[in-house]
């Protein structure tokens, strides 16, 4: 289905995204633009706390106005606040800029009314809530080095002598062993000793001496 017969009770968020990454403003659909400009006028009565204080005030008035579903109406105005505050659904950080930035706002109509230092010092005191708000406070994380998303490097051995884990074996106990089996061949007795360290193994032997072909 194309975007242009979306209609805009089956637009979400993540359809504006899209259109964000593929479209452009020449081809912007009807749809889209209205709903972006949904989005806009939701944020809009966001700021005024005056008449739309609440979830409801906000949702009960685009009901009406955009002619929308309780559910939808409710979708636009979380999604409005991830649009503008934070990209996934309505998250700890979105809501922690949200009331950082009311914050911010107080503190600007407190400042056109401050009289003396008392007044000054709780609005450096309200400064401090909204640092703390945004976690301002709080120390990043360390970066962790690049080192660690590397593949390790491995070698691969059939030497256990060179584990640290492992007893060392006695090659002569070992060499008798397999020389007494009386159930292999010449040629499994010599695959077994190259295989086991006793003899010296060729990784690429010639095709005339390779004992792990079939006599």
């Amino acid at each position: 289905m194309s975007v242009s017969r979306i209609k805009i009770d089956d637009i979400s968020l993540q359809d504006v995204y899209d259109f964000m990454e593929h479209g452009s403003a020449k081809n912007a659909s009807p749809k889209i633009v209205e709903y972006l400009d949904t989005l806009d006028m939701t944020r809009g009565l966001l700021n005024r706390i005056d008449r739309f204080a609440t979830k409801e005030a906000v949702v009960k008035h685009l009901m009406v106005v955009k002619d929308l579903s309780r559910y939808k109406a409710g979708q636009i105005y979380e999604e409005t606040i991830e649009y503008f505050y934070r990209d996934r659904i309505v998250s700890k950080n979105a809501w922690r800029n949200i009331y950082a930035e009311k914050m911010e706002k107080l503190v600007n109509f407190s400042m056109l009314i401050m009289k003396d230092v008392s007044d000054a010092d709780k609005i450096s005191k309200m400064i401090e809530r909204i640092a703390s708000i945004r976690q301002l406070d709080i120390e990043d994380l360390p970066e962790l080095p690049q080192e660690l998303f590397n593949k390790p490097f491995k070698v691969y051995s059939l030497d256990a002598d060179i584990s640290e884990f492992t007893a060392k074996a006695d090659r002569n106990k070992l060499k008798k062993f397999i020389e007494e089996l009386p159930e292999l061949s010449a040629k499994e007795i010599a695959r077994l000793k190259e295989e086991s360290l006793i003899d010296t193994l060729k990784i690429f032997p010639d095709e005339q001496e390779d004992i792990r072909k079939s006599e």
